[in-house]
């Protein structure tokens, strides 16, 4: 099963750049996870960039949602442990993985794959960016960890529909 990720982080433009929050959908749309990594656990306002500042950071959602970095490696672990035995990534970006893997660390889930399925060739296709763009409503706008990862997911469906007799899964 593809498991749509998206994540928000503090820069793209530092040298050093820190999780904020993560977002995965699986395929079917069921029991998604969302997180956000707690301010001073990993990552500082001062760290984030403008754009991050008046564009993620007002988005996050905070209360139950936020954890420690520790918490989200056992979030992520026991969240895996419910999937299908067979489960891959689905990105926009190499960033997104790198991030899971580095909140998981040494501890690979089984049943998750080593490599991500990249949405990069599918990402500018005209059928993929109007379902993912219709997506968003004011009460569910870009930025936003696991709003990324729900758009991304229907880009994909529409995407995957139009192409049934391309061998798209």
């Amino acid at each position: 099963m593809l498991i749509f990720i998206d994540t928000e982080f503090t820069s793209l433009d530092r040298r050093e750049t820190k999780l904020i929050s993560i977002g995965l959908v699986p395929a079917d749309g069921r029991d998604e996870f969302y997180a956000e990594i707690q301010v001073g656990d990993g990552w500082m306002h001062d760290d984030c960039s403008a754009f991050v500042q008046t564009e993620v950071l007002p988005l996050l959602w905070g209360g139950k949602w936020a954890v420690s970095s520790a918490g989200l490696r056992e979030q992520l672990l026991t969240w895996f442990a419910a999937r299908p035995r067979s489960c891959q990534i689905a990105a926009d970006s190499e960033i997104d993985f790198r991030f899971l893997k580095a909140a998981l660390m040494d501890a690979w889930p089984a049943n998750l794959a080593p490599h991500y399925f990249d949405l990069r060739g599918m990402i500018d296709s005209t059928i993929f960016d109007h379902a993912a763009q219709a997506y968003y409503a004011p009460d569910r706008q870009p930025h936003h960890a696991l709003h990324d990862a729900r758009a991304s997911r229907r880009g994909w469906l529409a995407y995957a529909d139009a192409h049934k007799s391309d061998g798209i899964r």
